[in-house]
C-alpha cells in the first residue's frame, strides 16, 4: 500500500466541492457540488458511479485515509453494495439513498456510520456484518427496510424513523443495541432475534390504533433478559408470544385495555352487559389477537397455554419490581385464560368461574365483602324472618355477623335454623377470607 493518493480530483475544474471535507473538484455545469454531493438525482449515473468506486477504492487502498468519507452522498440510483467488504470505516452520515440502496452480504469490518442517512426506497441489510459499531442515529427508511444482520459491535437506532415495515428477524447483536426514540409507523418484526447484551426500546414508537400487531416479538433468544428494557412503550399491538420476558423491564408501559362483564362471564344479556356492567382491565396484545381468532371460529386452545404462560411471567416479573397493580391486571389475565381453555374439565372452569365472579380471582376485595352485605345477608334475614325466630331487622344484624346473634337457637341438626345459621356462617366467614385474600394479593405482595 502507499502512503497518499495520486489523484482525487474527479473533474474537469480547479474548483473544489463545497461540501465538507470534500476533496473532488466539480464537474462543468454550473453546480458547486460534486458528482457525489450534487443533489440533482437527475445527474448522470455512469459518472457518479466510477466517482463513487474510485472514491472507495482510494479509501481502501492509501494508510493515510483513515475513514471512507461518504458523508452527504446523493445517489441518484439504488446504491449497489451487495457483498461488498469494508475494511476501514466508513461514513454514509446524512446521504441520500434516493432510490434505495442493497447492502446484502456486505461485510463492515469497522464502524459504519449512517448517522442522518435518507433511504427513500427498499433497503436492505439482509445477511450483513457489522464487526465494529453501526451508528443509525436518525436515520429517516421511506420504505420497506430489511436488518437480518449480524451486529458484534453496539447497534444504535436511537431517533430512528421507519415509514414502513422494518424487518430485524433472525438478527443477532453481539454488544448494547439501543431504539431509543425510533418510532416504527409501518411495523416492526423483531421475531427470532438473538440479544446477546443489552436492548433498550424507550419511547411510544408504536402506533397504538388498529388491530393487527405493529410489533412482534416472538421467540426471540434474550441471553441476559435483566438487561432488556422497555421504558414508556405503547405496546397496545406488541406481540411476546413464545419469548421469555419473566426478567424484562417494563417501566411506564402502556398496555392495551379490554372490557369485560363486571359480573357474570357467560354470553347471557352480554349486550346488556357490554354496555352497562362492563368494565376495563389490562391485558396483553396477544390475548386480544387470540379472541378475534376464537371469533372467526379457529381452534386456540393450545394458544390459550401459551398466552396463559406469558401472563405468569408477567405478573412474577412485575411483582418483582413492586407493580402490584399491573401484576394483579395480569393474573387475572392468567386465570381467564385456564377459565376459557376447554383442555381443563368443566368442574375446574366453572370453580373458576365463581371465583371469578366473587372476587375476581382474589383481586377485587371490595367485591366479595358487596356480595355478602348486598346479596346474601339480605337472603339469610329475610330466611331468618321467615322461620319466624327473630324479625327481619334483627335477622339482617345477626346475618351480618355470620348468624352469631340469633337469640334462640334450635338444638339438634334437624332443626332447619340450625342449618341456616351454619351456613350463614361458613358463607360469610368464606367470602370475609376472599376478601382478606385479596386485600393483602392487592397491598402486601
Amino acid at each position: 500500500m502507499t502512503d497518499q493518493p495520486d489523484n482525487l480530483t474527479l473533474g474537469t475544474q480547479v474548483a473544489t466541492c463545497q461540501h465538507l471535507t470534500c476533496n473532488l473538484v466539480v464537474y462543468s455545469g454550473g453546480s458547486d457540488k460534486c458528482i457525489l454531493h450534487d443533489p440533482d438525482s437527475g445527474k448522470d449515473a455512469a459518472s457518479f458511479e466510477q466517482a463513487i468506486r474510485e472514491k472507495i477504492e482510494a479509501g481502501e487502498k492509501y494508510d493515510s485515509i483513515n475513514q471512507i468519507d461518504l458523508s452527504g452522498v446523493v445517489f441518484p440510483t439504488e446504491a449497489d453494495f451487495h457483498g461488498r467488504v469494508f475494511t476501514k470505516p466508513i461514513s454514509f452520515g446524512a446521504a441520500r439513498f434516493t432510490k434505495g440502496a442493497d447492502f446484502q452480504d456486505a461485510k463492515f469490518g469497522m464502524e459504519a456510520n449512517f448517522v442522518d442517512a435518507e433511504f427513500d426506497g427498499r433497503t436492505t441489510f439482509q445477511s450483513v456484518k457489522f464487526s465494529g459499531m453501526a451508528w443509525f442515529w436518525n436515520a429517516k427508511f421511506g420504505s420497506v427496510s430489511y436488518f437480518d444482520a449480524k451486529f458484534d459491535g453496539e447497534a444504535d437506532f436511537q431517533d430512528a424513523k421507519f415509514a414502513e415495515i422494518v424487518d430485524f428477524r433472525e438478527a443477532e447483536f453481539g454488544e448494547r443495541a439501543s431504539f431509543r426514540g425510533a418510532t416504527f409507523n409501518g411495523g416492526l418484526h423483531f421475531d427470532q432475534a438473538t440479544v446477546r447484551s443489552s436492548v433498550t426500546f424507550q419511547g411510544k414508537g408504536f402506533p397504538s390504533q388498529g388491530s393487527t400487531a405493529v410489533a412482534s416479538f416472538q421467540n426471540v433468544t434474550l441471553d441476559n433478559p435483566q438487561d432488556v428494557r422497555f421504558e414508556n412503550v405503547d405496546l397496545s399491538r406488541v406481540s411476546f408470544l413464545r419469548t421469555d420476558v419473566s426478567q424484562v423491564h417494563f417501566v411506564g408501559c402502556t398496555w392495551p385495555l379490554k372490557f369485560s362483564p363486571s359480573l357474570w362471564p357467560i354470553p347471557f344479556f352480554r349486550s346488556f352487559q357490554a354496555k352497562f356492567l362492563a368494565s376495563k382491565g389490562e391485558v396483553i396484545y396477544d390475548e386480544l389477537a387470540l379472541d378475534e381468532r376464537n371469533n372467526e371460529g379457529e381452534e386456540v386452545g393450545h394458544d390459550r397455554r401459551l398466552v396463559a404462560d406469558l401472563y405468569r411471567q408477567l405478573r412474577l416479573n412485575l411483582e418483582g419490581t413492586k407493580q402490584e397493580v399491573e401484576a394483579g391486571a395480569f393474573y387475572v389475565g392468567q386465570m381467564e385464560m385456564r377459565r376459557l381453555d376447554n383442555f381443563y374439565s368443566w368442574h375446574h372452569r366453572l370453580l373458576l368461574t365463581a371465583y371469578r365472579v366473587l372476587a375476581t380471582y382474589g383481586e377485587n376485595y371490595l367485591r366479595p365483602f358487596l356480595w355478602y352485605a348486598i346479596i346474601l345477608a339480605p337472603l339469610y334475614a329475610l330466611a331468618y324472618w321467615i322461620l319466624g325466630s327473630v324479625s327481619y331487622s334483627e335477622g339482617l344484624f345477626s346475618a351480618l355477623t355470620a348468624g352469631a346473634l340469633i337469640r334462640e337457637v334450635p338444638k339438634g341438626i334437624e332443626s332447619w335454623e340450625t342449618l341456616l345459621v351454619y351456613s350463614n356462617m361458613l358463607t360469610s366467614i368464606f367470602l370475609l377470607g376472599l376478601t382478606l385474600i385479596a386485600f393483602r394479593r392487592r397491598f402486601s405482595r
